[in-house]
């Protein structure tokens, strides 16, 4: 858990720079060891959004949903994750902006770390869970993302082709 604890705040801190007043952009990436990795972008101002499902691990098995196809995606790999249900645990940490949650007992596995930008309004947080129904699972959702953070966002997605992100982009108007 502890080793969690630690990716989980180095990828908040990679996904800070993303964060930007005023933006329409939201992200999120799920993933779980049984059903794959969905990057999911919503463009809130425009209402687009689009999923990319992978296994995690092959470019061939990258799949591009759009519109209301995504928001299905989304909410099924949210479903199979079954994260919502995990317990984050008690308050263990808060400092500067970040607060880490995480459970009581010996070898548990549910915690959650939240960093929240001055003013409230955007935040990165990062919830996993240690052997739940879909496995091993995360969810690591970025809310007020500018356009130059969500592009960035979708180029980082290492199982996906080119072609299928510069799809993904315009599907979301960037």
């Amino acid at each position: 858990m502890k080793r969690f604890i630690l990716a989980a705040i180095a990828a908040a801190f990679a996904a800070a720079p993303a964060i930007a007043a005023d933006q329409p952009f939201d992200l999120e990436v799920i993933a779980s060891d049984q059903n794959g990795v969905v990057h999911y972008v919503r463009n809130n101002e425009d209402g687009l959004s689009a999923a990319m499902w992978s296994d995690g691990e092959d470019k061939d098995s990258a799949r591009l949903t759009t519109g209301a196809d995504a928001d299905e995606t989304y909410r099924n790999a949210l479903d199979a994750a079954d994260i919502a249900d995990s317990d984050p645990g008690e308050l263990k940490m808060k400092l500067f902006g970040i607060s880490i949650y995480a459970d009581e007992e010996e070898g548990s596995g549910s915690a959650r770390v939240v960093v929240n930008a001055p003013g409230g309004d955007r935040s990165v947080v990062v919830d996993a869970r240690d052997d739940g129904p879909g496995g091993d699972t995360a969810h690591v959702v970025i809310n007020g993302s500018d356009a130059d953070g969500a592009e960035d966002f979708i180029d980082d997605i290492d199982d996906a082709p080119r072609s299928l992100k510069r799809e993904m982009k315009e599907a979301v108007g960037l």
